[in-house]
């Protein structure tokens, strides 16, 4: 989803703190690798931002039209 995706670099760019916190959890974590599945529960933050990113932008509506 592109919007989620906007959203998602909208937020990082306007909290650079954001960034750096979740980028320093994903740097102890994984240890110069990409993160994968079995890093989920270890990442709780990384986790919390990107839930944040589907509320903003959800992939698919909720409601009744």
């Amino acid at each position: 989803n592109i919007a989620m995706f906007e959203g998602f670099l909208l937020a990082m760019t306007l909290h650079p703190e954001m960034q750096r916190k979740a980028q320093k959890s994903i740097d102890d974590v994984c240890e110069k690798r990409l993160p994968d599945f079995s890093d989920y529960d270890s990442l709780p933050y990384v986790h919390a931002i990107l839930k944040e990113c589907f509320r903003w932008h959800p992939v698919a509506p909720f409601g009744r039209n």
